[in-house]
């Protein structure tokens, strides 16, 4: 994602087809891989390291992973569905079906590592058998799998901006909640009591009417957008300002209402047709 655009687009050409939503990729990907004995050249092959060894490379990923992030801030959301990279069994894929792919990967062989550790776990479970009944109930449980939505969500937004998820919204009073969605998407419906201020050129000035002490609360459609808001905020010195985690998607997936100019509605702006695959409740609008 480094590369010049005038280069990718040389390299590989643009494509006008939508890209395809997460889930569409990877049984695609699966159905590729199906009779395939598709095992990685010896070269990347890993082979057996120390603990020590272990945690430098996973400092060394997070930090890769961070500065993909920093790359993917870069781009515009529009740009994502038109460059294509080549995939070895896939053929050419959209920067944002890449994107989807290297999500779905990192989960793929996190969860092969918990299956060894598993593993390992219930031959300790044969061997130290003498465990009290809820330590062995901790060591054999496996922690349950994020969910697709939350993946993307994690890979979207920073570790470093505070967030707040929609359980703990409701357990706020007395906060300011600000909208950082187009007045086309803040139109169809927002949260109760929420300002619109826009998706961007914030005029910061406007800000300092609010109280720095008190909580403040943004959110977009997934939390993409208002965190730039948020990492702002905390420039002007809001200390209590979040990004709602996953925004007003996850808001109303968990049967939180929304409202506009006619009071509450189901109706809620799906942003583009590659995010409202997101939502699970409410009537979509476009």
């Amino acid at each position: 994602m480094r590369l010049p655009k005038f280069l990718l687009r040389y390299q590989f050409g643009l494509t006008n087809r939508p890209s395809r939503f997460y889930d569409e990729l990877v049984a695609r990907y699966l159905k590729a891989l199906d009779g395939r004995a598709a095992l990685a050249p010896k070269i990347f092959t890993p082979k057996p390291i120390g603990s020590e060894v272990r945690q430098q490379q996973t400092i060394q990923f997070n930090r890769l992973i961070n500065r993909l992030m920093k790359l993917v801030r870069k781009w515009d959301e529009g740009d994502l569905d038109i460059y294509v990279i080549p995939h070895p069994l896939m053929g050419r894929l959209t920067f944002r079906e890449i994107l989807y792919f290297t999500i779905y990967h990192v989960q793929h062989h996190k969860k092969q590592v918990g299956t060894i550790i598993k593993r390992k776990m219930n031959l300790l479970k044969l061997k130290v058998f003498f465990l009290s009944p809820l330590l062995l109930l901790y060591v054999l449980s496996a922690k349950a799998q994020e969910s697709y939505f939350d993946t993307m969500i994690d890979a979207l937004i920073s570790e470093n901006v505070p967030v707040l998820s929609a359980e703990e919204l409701q357990t706020k009073s007395n906060f300011i909640l600000l909208d950082t969605r187009t007045k086309a998407e803040y139109d169809v419906s927002h949260i109760e009591n929420a300002v619109w201020v826009g998706e961007k050129d914030w005029d910061l000035k406007s800000f300092k009417k609010f109280n720095k002490k008190q909580t403040v609360v943004v959110y977009c459609s997934v939390g993409y957008r208002s965190e730039k808001l948020v990492k702002k905020l905390l420039r002007l010195n809001f200390e209590k300002s979040f990004n709602l985690y996953g925004g007003v998607f996850d808001w109303i997936n968990k049967g939180n209402p929304v409202e506009n100019d006619h009071g509450v509605t189901d109706s809620i702006h799906g942003y583009d047709k590659s995010f409202a695959r997101w939502i699970e409740k409410g009537v979509i609008v476009f």
